[in-house]
């Protein structure tokens, strides 16, 4: 009997120990007040950079002046060839960090602590050594799990392809690939330094902007990491919606374009191109997708000013393979209200005069649509509406013998665009009689 009950008492302690393995849930805690939680991250050619001239004439993606202490300019010594990297661009790294107390109102707010939020920026080849290099001017490691918003400088994505410039963040388990990318026109750096009008961080003020994509056409399709990497990986082009500082705060409208093939912007797409862009898109299943806005237009005989409010668009791209050759065709179908209507002679209780204004605003798409056409097909002979794709499910074949030329081939195929606005509503107003 007692080796019986030593032998329980055995199993029991080990039992015991076992369990402690499991309820020891918090050994790698980090308190939110020790790390530098980022929330907005920035990315641009240094000014050295965007200055140099003697960079003009080599490969864009792989040139640039390195920096005397780096390691890179270290390993450039060694007099083996095999063991010397390539110089890569020299890029600038801004983190933007919350300050918590700050921004909970839990901290002592002097003079200097106003803003609840800091940024740090950083030189360098490569972006893993810059942010290890920002343990030299910070206390706090950064940690990257609450990143909602990524800025890119124009410059730099003129200069070095995505695929290489957001390899790291692709690759760091933190960042999650829901954080959407916008594209600055002019330095990103500026953009992270404008003081937020409405929201307490310009990171957040930015998401808050591209939010309103249900409210206004002039902004595209946002743009995550992840919908990045996967047009990157299939060498798709795309877009990315645009900012901008004005003086006081910042817009977000137009877009960048983006060469699937070499991964690089090449142009911008204007504020009237992106609404053409986002009617011929039409709206999908993302909250991000759901696109919205007015068109304004004027309305014959006398040309007064009459809006359209949108509240639902759709499009269908179709393709058609005939003798050998493609064509398009693209149906959009738009139900909204009349906003505003300057015209006097209004009397919209009345469906002639509402059809006659569906078909003024059927018009005024049409042109916003082909001037967009235009643009992509005859400019930049760039695909960032998925024509592609539709091809490609209804004929299978065709794509493959295009797909290795798809941008050329894509600006020389008619496409023909059929619009049909609904005027459901005209609000509380129906006669100017």
């Amino acid at each position: 009997m007692p080796n019986k009950k030593n032998k329980h008492n055995w199993v029991a302690c080990v039992l015991t120990l076992s369990l402690t393995l499991l309820i020891s849930g918090c050994w790698d805690r980090q308190e939110i007040e020790d790390l530098g939680m980022v929330i907005g991250i920035g990315l641009d050619s240094t000014r050295k950079e965007n200055h140099s001239e003697s960079q003009q004439n080599q490969e864009e993606d792989e040139a640039g002046s390195s920096d005397a202490g780096s390691e890179s300019s270290q390993q450039k010594d060694d007099s083996s060839p095999e063991t010397k990297v390539k110089q890569k661009v020299s890029v600038l790294l801004t983190h933007q960090n919350v300050l918590p107390k700050v921004l909970v109102g839990t901290a002592k707010v002097t003079g200097t602590q106003k803003q609840a939020y800091y940024n740090i920026s950083g030189e360098g080849n490569s972006f893993f050594e810059i942010i290890r290099n920002f343990a030299t001017k910070s206390s706090r490691p950064p940690f990257f799990l609450h990143v909602k918003t990524m800025v890119i400088g124009e410059a730099i994505a003129k200069k070095l392809s995505l695929n290489k410039m957001l390899e790291y963040f692709l690759r760091d388990t933190e960042l999650r690939r829901t954080v959407l990318v916008v594209v600055a026109k002019g330095r990103a750096i500026d953009i992270l330094n404008k003081k937020p009008l409405n929201e307490a961080l310009p990171a957040i003020e930015i998401l808050s902007i591209i939010d309103n994509v249900r409210k206004s056409l002039d902004i595209a399709t946002p743009a995550s990491l992840g919908h990045i990497s996967e047009n990157m990986t299939m060498k798709n082009s795309f877009m990315i919606p645009r900012i901008e500082p004005l003086n006081k705060t910042i817009k977000i409208s137009g877009a960048a374009l983006i060469k699937g093939d070499t991964g690089k912007m090449i142009g911008w797409l204007g504020d009237k191109e992106v609404r053409g862009a986002n009617l011929l898109i039409g709206s999908g299943k993302s909250k991000w997708e759901k696109h919205a806005g007015l068109i304004k237009t004027s309305m014959p005989p006398n040309n007064n000013m009459i809006i359209y409010e949108i509240r639902t668009v759709s499009s269908k791209i179709t393709p058609k393979v005939q003798n050998g050759k493609v064509s398009f065709s693209v149906q959009i179908n738009l139900n909204g209200r009349i906003g505003e209507d300057w015209s006097q002679t209004e009397n919209s209780f009345k469906d002639s005069y509402l059809q006659k204004a569906g078909e003024a605003f059927e018009k005024k798409i049409k042109e916003l649509t082909r001037n967009t056409l235009n643009k992509l097909q005859k400019k930049w002979k760039i695909d960032v509406l998925g024509f592609h794709k539709a091809l490609s499910v209804h004929y299978p074949d065709v794509w493959e013998k295009m797909k290795q030329n798809w941008d050329d081939e894509f600006s020389k195929i008619p496409i023909d665009v059929q619009v049909k606005v609904h005027v459901r509503e005209f609000g509380l107003k129906g006669s100017k009689h």
